[in-house]
């Protein structure tokens, strides 16, 4: 993300999970989000592997499906 803009350049935020009040107005879609979990309460969690040359990060939903992957390459 750079100037509110998704840009290869930028920093790469990784969010998992919810946070505060569940009962609150449920999640609206954001044009700079890559992925939403359908159902915004479901468990989750993730994995991170390190390399001396990569960052793979991947989330899965509590079944062990995968829902999402980030790659960075030094």
């Amino acid at each position: 993300m750079r100037h509110f803009d998704r840009d290869s350049s930028g920093p790469l935020y990784i969010l998992t999970g919810i946070a505060g009040d569940v009962g609150r107005p449920k999640w609206k879609q954001h044009p700079l989000d890559v992925y939403v979990i359908p159902d915004r309460e479901a468990s989750n969690y993730m994995t991170m592997t390190v390399t001396p040359n990569q960052l793979v990060v991947k989330a899965f939903l509590a079944d062990g499906t995968q829902i999402d992957e980030s790659v960075i390459e030094k």
